[in-house]
């Protein structure tokens, strides 16, 4: 796929060490932390929440809609943040106007999204923005956009942070009333058919919203007001029927299983000569897009499962084994999600061989013509032996051992002729010269930063929360 960036909230492509997000298995856990080990809930968005109870007359509407306006600074600033680690203006250009046209992405969401299906097709996309009069490159914007290049970007896609405080909250909605029938009648509390921004808040608190959702009840309420302006509006019963039309991907629902990853790491190594980057290659990543996304996976674990592999379909479910390699439920894993060590390995390699060639695949050329004492049979078969490599890469200082893996792991993942076997073309390593790590890295480091931030505002808001609780205020 793609590696364009996401332009809303969050980055889309997978990490190694990326902040954990929602356990949604759950309707209320503890807030994660960074690192692979600690499973927590995503945090909404906003630097304080509604508070709960009965709404006092007179100054409560003011702060409420001011701290929905700083819930979009937050937001806008956030985007703004990632976007700028591509090169491109043309991000930074689109979302400038988003904020100065539509206040928010959801909202030009809702504009774009006209048939309500929570997808937006690629002519949608282009003749919904040439409408809107956007002043930028619609064509060059779509391609960012739309970094799986399927030709279609989903609601995830478009805005991912929304979209888990969408998703929680409409588990939480069927699983206390069982329809957004029912929780419209519930929240509208004064029967006039219409939820104000201050009506919502109170109801949710009311209704007993967990306290891990409490602190997105500004953003979904912007998520569920089509109209314009920001917390001025209200929710009708057509637009918070807006749930029922999306349904989010069961991987944000399921609990991780990290002991079936273990056992499935492992029985894939013992297939693959403990090469966990030839185990990448030739069992997850068929494609070459250093990237598996969750359709991807759940296909070849169920072919892997069908030759005999039992550990890709544990009993808890691929999806239990997924969440343990997505763990921020993005989508995708990639090879640092995967394993670090092949990453750092590869992206060694590939750093070594652009600056010295230009391109991986000028560096298998190169290396084909290296001369080195082999058997005179060997000499017409063409392609970059091991011999060939070894010499080829002595400058990167790898151990015996790292540089047969990678030797390994770099071969054509088909089957091919015997005498061309046991050797690397070009062709073989070119999907390395669409990979880019160091900007993986980079978002890696920009997503874990955002989300530490927004578990730090959690964590103030709870001890906040308590500290008021203790003191009897």
């Amino acid at each position: 796929g793609s590696d364009a960036l996401a332009l809303s909230e969050t980055v889309k492509p997978g990490f190694h060490s990326r902040a954990t997000l929602a356990s949604l298995g759950s309707a209320s856990t503890s807030f994660g932390s960074t690192g692979r080990s600690v499973i927590g809930s995503l945090s909404g968005t906003g630097a304080s929440t509604v508070g709960s109870g009965p709404t006092p007359r007179g100054g409560r509407k003011t702060r409420v809609e001011s701290a929905v306006k700083d819930d979009m600074k937050y937001i806008m600033a956030t985007d703004m943040q990632l976007i700028d680690t591509d090169s491109s203006e043309e991000l930074p250009r689109f979302m400038a106007w988003v904020k100065s046209k539509h206040a928010h992405l959801v909202r030009l969401w809702h504009t774009l999204d006209s048939d309500g299906s929570m997808m937006l097709h690629k002519a949608e996309f282009l003749q919904g923005l040439k409408k809107l009069k956007y002043p930028g490159n619609v064509e060059r914007l779509w391609g960012l956009i739309d970094r799986d290049t399927t030709g279609n970007v989903s609601f995830i896609e478009f805005a991912p942070e929304a979209a888990l405080d969408l998703a929680r909250f409409k588990k939480w909605t069927l699983q206390k009333f069982g329809s957004t029938k029912e929780l419209f009648k519930a929240l509208d509390e004064d029967h006039s058919g219409s939820i104000t921004l201050r009506e919502f808040s109170h109801a949710c608190n009311q209704q007993g919203l967990p306290d891990d959702l409490k602190d997105t009840i500004k953003t979904l309420f912007l998520l569920l007001d089509t109209d314009e302006g920001v917390g001025k509006g209200s929710i009708s019963q057509d637009e918070l029927s807006f749930l029922d039309k999306w349904h989010p991907p069961p991987y944000f629902w399921e609990s991780p299983d990290y002991q079936a990853r273990t056992r499935f790491e492992e029985a894939l190594m013992a297939r693959h000569n403990q090469n966990m980057l030839m185990a990448w290659r030739r069992a997850l990543d068929k494609d070459n897009s250093m990237r598996v996304g969750y359709e991807e996976f759940v296909i070849q674990c169920k072919s892997l499962s069908k030759r005999g592999l039992a550990e890709a379909h544990p009993a808890t479910g691929i999806t239990a084994l997924y969440i343990a390699l997505d763990e921020d439920r993005s989508g995708w894993f990639t090879l640092r999600d995967w394993d670090s060590e092949s990453f750092d390995r590869l992206a060694k390699f590939w750093r070594w061989c652009r600056k010295e060639f230009g391109t991986v695949a000028k560096f298998a050329k190169a290396a084909e013509s290296l001369d080195v004492e082999t058997d005179s049979s060997e000499l017409d078969k063409g392609g970059v032996s091991y011999e060939k490599f070894s010499k080829a890469v002595r400058p990167l200082e790898f151990s015996y051992a790292e540089r047969v893996q990678l030797f390994e792991a770099l071969q054509a993942t088909t089957k091919r002729s015997e005498g061309k076997a046991g050797r690397i073309f070009q062709v073989d390593v070119g999907f390395l010269d669409k990979w880019d790590p160091d900007r993986e890295i980079k978002e890696d480091n920009l997503w874990a930063a955002m989300v530490n931030a927004r578990e730090n505002k959690a964590y103030s808001l709870k001890t906040s929360s308590s500290m008021k609780t203790d003191g009897g205020q």
